[in-house]
């Protein structure tokens, strides 16, 4: 049986048949959810506006007759915590499954680990450069993300001024751990470090 799409999805849809252009999406759709979608990023953003609204809503309830009490109003706020602690995992069970009933498997969800140093360099993933400023990134620690593991992902190892990109710690093929793109399906729980040395003057 064929499904049937809006002829406003058509173009989007028939899109998705091509491997590349499916890879990147899933990659973005991937890179999005480990940073501005990320649930600690997104519950900061909710308790932050909580916090501006709430001296307001004892306020705005006795002129408005609504919500109905500040007690409802801080139970739809902690809905909205919980929605975003739980979404991402649900949200890439759906998409998958979407993708599997069109006879294309994604993979599992796997993490990727990446040591990213930040006196010599960065790291790219995919369409995320990972800084102190990426949503997200805790300086304190490495950085986290999760992908599809039957979806490749690129790697970009990128020196700051004064240093070079030397080679690539994890498992990295050794004919790939000099070059500063990768591109690799992660299997499973994966960590990859780049090493960056100072340029001789």
């Amino acid at each position: 049986m064929t499904t049937r799409h809006p002829r406003y999805t058509i173009l989007f849809t028939r899109l998705l048949r091509n491997r590349e252009f499916r890879n990147r999406f899933l990659n973005r759709f991937n890179d999005l959810m480990n940073t501005v979608y990320r649930p600690e990023v997104l519950i900061t953003a909710i308790e932050e506006a909580a916090g501006l609204l709430e001296p307001e809503i004892g306020r705005h309830i006795q002129r408005w007759g609504y919500p109905a009490s500040e007690w409802y109003w801080r139970t739809q706020v902690d809905r909205n915590i919980e929605y975003a602690r739980s979404r991402p995992e649900i949200q890439r069970r759906q998409i998958a499954e979407y993708f599997r009933e069109r006879g294309v498997e994604t993979g599992n969800p796997v993490t990727v680990v990446v040591h990213s140093p930040q006196e010599g360099g960065a790291v790219r993933v995919n369409t995320v450069v990972i800084t102190p400023e990426t949503p997200g990134v805790d300086a304190r620690g490495p950085w986290e993300g999760v992908y599809f593991s039957g979806v490749p992902i690129e790697l970009e190892a990128i020196p700051r001024d004064g240093y070079r990109f030397d080679r690539w710690d994890g498992p990295v093929p050794e004919n790939q751990r000099e070059d500063p793109v990768i591109t690799q399906a992660i299997r499973t729980r994966t960590e990859l470090k780049p090493r960056f040395v100072p340029e001789k003057l």
